[in-house]
């Protein structure tokens, strides 16, 4: 005899078997066949990433538009159409090394137009070049796929078969802040899918980790190029999630308030530097001050992020908010995993081993943390955090504190599996 439990129950496997939800459902295609269509067949992702964008578009009070030299459309906003602007620390001093020239951007190169007195650029997505493979919500978000994990005192742990791979460094202290230089290199990557970076972190873990990060990326997925861009990034969540207020790239979120009218998020520069010839860099500063954290690319403070983005439960009290505990600077790829054995060539700096040296490996140099809220300077040490999740592709080798002109120093780079 059935009784009214099993009837329940029964319902229960039925009602699963006729409808399974999934995030990713498509969509019955137009010819009336039987098969599926994919978010992508059917241009949902394209539909949505480019509603996003355009309503971004919309919410800006665009005076000019322009093209740089390099070929990106920039739209210039009032720098006070997006608040009240933070008035930005001191100016920093740019410190590229010995044999070093800095890298040039490309609003600061002959014949560059820019937008009326008191605008800022702001920079258009380049959708054309999108393959809208992707969700809004995994296109907005630094974190695809695994990643070592950060341990309790902010350095990472190595994960065997994540998909982020490092030549990465850390230093575990309560900090304000820090500098260095980075040199220069495009990389080739060998999906789309792929990234690879060199970049700076400031880091917070004693709630939930948050980051400002800010460095060089070449990311066709996210550019619609192969371009070494300027990228800043941040996350108020451990990367859970993206969006405005809360996480992201560049200006794709809200959160990033630009100041320079030169240099901006999404920007290049030029010229790259060469496996045997002139090598370049640009310098990367963040500063706590006042309430914000100010980036500096080759010594011009260019925008920030407001600290009370950070804040949890309505206090930014042991959050970035206040201070990190713990800075970063590393090489980066990212691994789609498309590719047929599931091993990257995708190049990290140069595409060269630490062992090349100058001239062959990329370098991060003149490495700093800043030690309090006044500006004070430290050499960085990132022996304790260093991280080569997959020795045998990526590698880092740091001087800390060398007694050089370099300073504190790493060489970064490999060639994946290539």
């Amino acid at each position: 005899m059935v009784n009214n439990q099993m009837l329940l129950s029964l319902l229960k496997v039925l009602k699963k078997l006729v409808c399974i939800p999934s995030a990713r459902k498509g969509v019955a295609p137009k010819d009336g066949s039987s098969k599926e269509e994919s978010p992508r067949e059917s241009g949902a992702y394209e539909k949505e990433i480019r509603d996003y964008f355009e309503g971004r578009r919309k919410s800006m009070k665009i005076v000019a538009t322009t093209q740089t030299p390099m070929g990106q459309t920039v739209d210039w906003i009032p720098r006070e159409s997006q608040g009240t602007i933070a008035t930005p620390p001191p100016k920093p001093a740019p410190k590229a090394g010995d044999k070093v020239s800095s890298a040039t951007p490309e609003l600061a190169m002959k014949n560059a137009q820019k937008g009326p007195e008191g605008s800022v650029p702001v920079l258009r997505k380049n959708l054309d070049g999108l393959k809208f493979d992707q969700p809004l919500e995994v296109f907005l978000n630094k974190l695809r796929g695994t990643r070592p994990a950060a341990k309790a005192n902010g350095t990472l742990s190595a994960q065997a078969g994540g998909v982020h791979r490092y030549g990465s460094s850390q230093q575990a202290v309560n900090c304000y802040g820090g500098t260095g230089g980075l040199s220069y290199w495009n990389p080739a990557v060998q999906t789309n899918g792929d990234f690879s970076l060199l970049q700076t972190g400031m880091i917070n873990t004693q709630q939930v980790e948050q980051t400002a990060e800010a460095g060089w990326q070449v990311f066709n997925a996210l550019n619609g190029d192969n371009g070494s861009h300027l990228f800043t990034y941040y996350t108020t969540n451990g990367y859970a999630s993206s969006g405005n207020n809360v996480g992201g790239y560049d200006t794709s979120v809200a959160g990033w308030v630009q100041y320079d009218s030169t240099i901006f998020p999404g920007t290049v520069f030029s010229p790259y530097s060469a496996l045997g010839g002139s090598q370049t860099a640009i310098s990367i500063q963040y500063q706590l001050y006042q309430g914000n954290w100010w980036l500096a690319v080759n010594g011009t403070f260019i925008g920030y992020y407001p600290a009370s983005l950070y804040a949890q439960n309505g206090s930014t009290s042991n959050t970035l908010g206040d201070h990190a505990t713990a800075i970063g600077w590393w090489g980066e790829v990212y691994d789609d995993q498309t590719e047929a054995g599931g091993r990257t060539t995708t190049d990290m700096g140069s595409g060269q081993f630490p062992s090349g040296g100058f001239g062959q490996s990329a370098f991060m140099n003149n490495l700093t943390y800043q030690s309090d809220t006044n500006g004070t300077q430290v050499a960085y040490n990132g022996a304790n955090g260093i991280v080569e999740e997959d020795p045998d592709m990526y590698q880092i080798e740091g001087e800390w504190n060398s007694g050089t002109s370099w300073g504190s120093y790493a060489w970064v780079g490999g060639p994946g599996a290539g």
